[in-house]
């Protein structure tokens, strides 16, 4: 099978700017790994500055909390224990309990303060809160379940921190307290002005560590739980808040969302003085446009470097191609017409390179050839002419060999008859 013929052109293309281009996307690939750890590095970065900053701000916001919570804990302890012993002295059941009377005793205000009474295993089924009566919080999540029974078999007054609300999201605090009868458990909340402006500063300061950094959208802070859901968490990634709680370390997540992908940390940070919360959990949201845009970058580079030396160098190998082909060309187009036998056809000696000391070195060999063909032409001529004088030298000797053999045969013919004349006198002779 014959190879398939190429063109110097082509040769040049595919010995110079193909690898040219091979190289410029490898350095740019390189480019982009490391620019890519570099990203990397950074967003990191980032997120032990963030990590540290919500540390820092948490710090100041439990000592505030701490000290506004002693003013709290005291009067709760006062109307907890005053309705323990209240139930337990007169033998009242607690599910049936005239709050509103132990309201009025305490001096309580029920837009600041709400009682809850719990039954077994954690059900509202008395409350001056009555959008929660009849709340079911092992419904809401199991772990309430083993709280509330843990809480009755400590026997034990139990005060946690302010907290959101869930049906109102407001700060509020809570305690919690067994029924001697082991079966009911007395929950209290208060609510605070003071305690809701130091969380919504807090989160206010979380939320705008965000806008240092480009690439982050959203920071988030939360008193997680562990297994229990949470409303500014998307559903989709449950599991990776959960796994942050239960395993007490950042845990990373993505998604694809559209043509981009979006990411989600999930940082954790301990918490002191607290008996129904897990940890604080700091929600980091961002996404890869850093990422695109780097790629856009590289993709830019890689067109512009192509722009500049690629497309001009392949312009170049072009001209210089057909400067050298051309000569080239002209070179076989000569050589052909002095194969076919017209040795007076020379080549133009044009320029200083190798291509005219190739066309020297064709016309001296055609010269040598011309003399050659015109020398053996005489030779030939010279030969033939010899042949011819040869030739007649011979046509003379042989027709000169002619001529004797028909003399002789003449002489012959002579001979014979005479002597046929001879015998047929002698037997004439004889009869007479």
């Amino acid at each position: 099978m014959a190879k398939k013929q190429t063109t110097v052109f082509r040769q040049l293309i595919t010995n110079i700017v193909i690898p040219l281009i091979i190289s410029v996307g490898f350095f740019s690939g390189i480019s982009y790994y490391y620019n890519k750890k570099e990203l990397e590095k950074n967003y990191a970065e980032a997120k032990a500055r963030i990590l540290r900053e919500t540390e820092d701000l948490l710090s100041v916001y439990d000592y505030s909390m701490n000290m506004h919570e002693e003013q709290f804990s005291k009067r709760m302890r006062e109307v907890n224990d005053f309705i323990i012993n209240d139930v337990k002295k007169n033998a009242k059941n607690p599910a049936t309990l005239d709050l509103n009377e132990v309201v009025k005793k305490l001096e309580l205000d029920t837009n600041l303060h709400a009682i809850y009474i719990l039954d077994t295993p954690c059900v509202i089924v008395n409350t001056t809160f009555k959008r929660d009566l009849g709340l079911d919080f092992a419904k809401m999540n199991s772990v309430f379940i083993k709280f509330f029974s843990d809480t009755r078999k400590n026997k034990k007054f139990i005060e946690d921190r302010f907290a959101r609300e869930r049906a109102t999201w407001k700060i509020k605090k809570y305690t919690y307290a067994p029924f001697a009868d082991g079966r009911f458990v007395l929950e209290l909340g208060f609510y605070s002005d003071k305690a809701w402006s130091l969380n919504k500063l807090l989160l206010e300061k979380v939320e705008s560590i965000s806008k240092q950094y480009g690439e982050i959208k959203s920071v988030n802070l939360m008193m997680g739980i562990l297994n229990a859901t949470d409303k500014s968490t998307p559903p989709e990634f449950m599991n990776s808040y959960t796994e942050c709680l239960r395993l007490k370390k950042a845990v990373h997540a993505e998604q694809i969302k559209g043509d981009s992908k979006e990411y989600i940390d999930f940082l954790f940070i301990s918490m002191a003085k607290t008996t129904m919360f897990d940890g604080y959990v700091v929600q980091i949201i961002s996404n890869d446009s850093k990422e695109r845009e780097l790629v856009r970058n590289e993709l830019r580079k890689f067109g512009f470097i192509f722009l500049v030396t690629v497309i001009p160098l392949i312009v170049l190998i072009y001209f210089r191609a057909r400067k050298i082909t051309n000569p080239i060309k002209k070179l076989i187009n000569k050589v052909q017409v002095i194969s076919s036998g017209n040795l007076d056809e020379r080549i133009e000696e044009e320029g200083h390179n190798e291509i005219t000391e190739l066309s020297k070195d064709f016309n001296q060999m055609v010269d040598k050839l011309q003399e050659s063909y015109e020398g053996l032409e005489q030779k030939v001529k010279d030969r033939t002419a010899e042949i011819s004088h040869q030739k007649e030298l011979v046509e003379e000797k042989q027709k000169e060999i002619v001529d004797s053999i028909k003399y002789a045969k003449r002489i012959q013919v002579a001979l014979i008859t005479s002597e046929i004349y001879f015998e047929r006198n002698l037997k004439r002779l004889n009869k007479k």
